[in-house]
């Protein structure tokens, strides 16, 4: 009876390693089957709406008090096995560590999506450190911050969208986006978990 309820003990133990180790390697390794590219354009509040329309997105998205916003028009192939979305995030590289930049909407085929924020993706910067700065920031009273700064999308085998984010004052603003900004993409499963992050390099749009 003792040794039956040692090998129980022993064959938990092991399915409990390794389902530990394929999620370590999938936080390592998750997005590695996806090819994905990214373009941005830097752009005033005047000619904000135009620089959507042309990237593929709906002009009246766009923040009419911008100090600047930014349109990115990304394009992927490769999509996980189950059900999920993409989300993007973008963040200031200029800053350490780097700073969510203020999310204003995603259009795929001319459907919009709105900004999103949800508690799981607390688990970026517990996995990445270079995803630090999306951590929740504790307030003098207690409270956390709720910033919607992540841009969602359907997670389709092929697929493509357009990306707004914009800034205010104090933040300063950016001559070369591609350089000073920094886009991550992370995969959302239908039950809402984060399965991996993948920082994704941008060029210049136009």
């Amino acid at each position: 009876m003792l040794l039956a309820s040692l090998l129980v003990v022993v064959l938990v133990a092991g399915a409990f390693w390794i389902k530990h180790e394929r999620r370590a390697d999938e936080w390592r390794h998750g997005g590695d089957d996806v090819t994905v590219q990214a373009r941005i354009e830097a752009t005033d509040a005047a000619r904000f709406g135009d620089a959507l329309a042309t990237a593929g997105g709906d002009r009246n998205d766009a923040i009419v008090d911008a100090e600047q916003g930014f349109v990115i028009r990304v394009r992927w192939t490769g999509s996980p096995a189950v059900d999920g979305s993409y989300q993007f995030v973008l963040l200031d590289n200029r800053v350490s560590p780097s700073q969510m930049i203020r999310a204003a909407s995603a259009s795929v085929g001319g459907k919009g999506f709105g900004a999103n924020w949800a508690g799981a993706y607390e688990e970026l910067h517990r996995h990445y450190a270079w995803l630090a700065g999306t951590a929740a920031k504790q307030l003098p009273d207690g409270s956390y911050t709720e910033d919607t700064n992540a841009l969602g999308v359907p997670a389709q085998n092929q697929g493509a969208a357009t990306l707004a984010y914009w800034i205010t004052k104090p933040t300063m603003p950016t001559t070369n986006p591609a350089h000073d900004l920094k886009l991550a993409m992370f995969f959302v499963d239908s039950d809402g978990e984060v399965r991996w992050a993948r920082d994704i390099p941008m060029e210049p749009l136009g």
